[in-house]
């Protein structure tokens, strides 16, 4: 029985085989072989002649073709069309003329054993491309090691620039010697000699505690190999960025760290009050370095916002070249600090501004309230620090609003 007259037995026509989904075609391939299968047994063991074999024989070949153009529709519907016969094969391809001829020997084993099976496989060429499988289940992806972090914050780099001390005591005191009376001069025979006369004043102050917490899992911090080190720099980080921002402009008190401006002297334009043609910026610093020098002090920092400094180094002469480029002024070093006041400078002497530290930076790790049920560990970073400024040393830092400065300096 041909595949077609198989077909038409099942109700199907060609179309409707066609539209069949891949297993139902398969299923009915099998069926019919099966009945060619049995067709040859009954042939066989009728003892049926060489010329009926032979037809039988070439009936089952015709019905591997049918069966393989019915696959070559279905399978160009998938892109994949199969090449069933050639004039000449090309390297690594096989015909189907070519399996139907390779199996002859099988053909004629079949008719002397009277009964048996004859596979045929017909594989396609098809080219592996990325279109073909699903890279999630195939390929791994490559993991970058560490993670990208966030955008830095602008850099507040005070701390570099004032000295630093282990405090012995959460509590520091210190005397001042204020209110000088008299002064000395020369002294008569038999006179009155000079008296000069000063007070003792005790200053005090404390240190203050800056914390900041994470709370994580205990799953993550096992799991993610690099999850502690990233919550420790992160604590670090804020930690020490608010200890910054503190000894540069904290509020002081009881409760607060003292900070450099809030204890600086303001800016004055003393013996300079419009006094310089057209001042820029490197004037204003070097009237700044002056005031603190009559004061009896040195100032060896000079701080600027850095678009501030960037403006003053693009300060030309009148031939249309940089007045300086360097980062010295008058011996002096110009510091840039993101945590300054943009339009604002900062002059001292760095021996009028000590942090006294109590507790340095340190990380704890426990559990808080409910934790310990919920598996989570709580990460707690902190430092313990305070600033002394003497009253005495505030004429050896200078705080200023550059525009204001130029105003009260420039030559009326």
């Amino acid at each position: 029985m041909k595949f077609k007259e198989f077909l038409v037995e099942k109700g199907l026509s060609s179309e409707d085989f066609a539209k069949l989904e891949g297993s139902k075609q398969a299923e009915l391939f099998n069926d019919h072989n099966e009945v060619k299968r049995v067709e040859i047994e009954e042939a066989i063991s009728s003892k049926a002649s060489k010329e009926d074999i032979s037809s039988l024989k070439e009936e089952f070949r015709k019905g591997l073709v049918d069966q393989q153009k019915a696959l070559n529709v279905v399978l160009k519907d998938m892109g994949i069309a199969i090449k069933a016969s050639l004039p000449s094969e090309k390297k690594g391809e096989v015909s189907l003329k070519s399996l139907l001829s390779q199996k002859e020997v099988e053909f004629t084993g079949l008719k002397e054993k009277g009964a048996g099976q004859i596979n045929l496989s017909v594989k396609a060429s098809e080219t592996m491309v990325t279109g073909n499988y699903s890279g999630g289940d195939y390929v791994q992806a490559q993991r970058l090691p560490l993670f990208n972090d966030l955008p830095l914050t602008p850099i507040n780099n005070v701390l570099a620039y004032v000295s630093s001390r282990n405090a012995s005591s959460p509590f520091i005191e210190w005397v001042d010697k204020r209110n000088r009376d008299g002064q000395a001069d020369y002294t008569g025979e038999g006179l009155l000699k000079n008296q000069v006369d000063f007070d003792f004043v005790i200053e005090s102050t404390k240190v203050q505690k800056i914390t900041a917490f994470v709370k994580v899992s205990r799953e993550m911090l096992n799991d993610v190999s690099y999850m502690r080190g990233a919550i420790n720099d992160e604590l670090r980080t804020v930690v020490l960025d608010k200890l910054a921002t503190e000894v540069l402009s904290g509020a002081g008190g009881s409760t607060a760290i003292e900070g450099i401006i809030t204890k600086a002297t303001p800016y004055s334009a003393g013996a300079f009050a419009l006094e310089v043609e057209n001042p820029n910026t490197f004037d204003v610093m070097r009237t700044a370095l002056t005031q603190i020098s009559l004061a009896g002090y040195s100032a060896n920092v000079i701080m600027l916002n850095p678009s501030d400094y960037a403006l003053m180094l693009m300060t030309k002469g009148t031939d249309a070249v940089y007045v300086n480029g360097q980062f010295l002024f008058m011996g002096v070093p110009v510091i840039e600090n993101a945590g300054l006041e943009a339009g604002k400078f900062l002059v001292y002497d760095r021996s009028a501004v000590e942090l006294y530290n109590w507790e340095n930076f340190n990380i704890e790790v426990g559990y808080d309230s409910d934790d310990l049920t919920k598996n989570l560990v709580t990460m707690v970073g902190e430092l313990r620090a305070c600033t002394v400024m003497s009253t005495n040393k505030a004429l050896a830092i200078v705080y200023g609003d550059i525009a204001s400065a130029k105003t009260a300096i420039t030559k009326g």
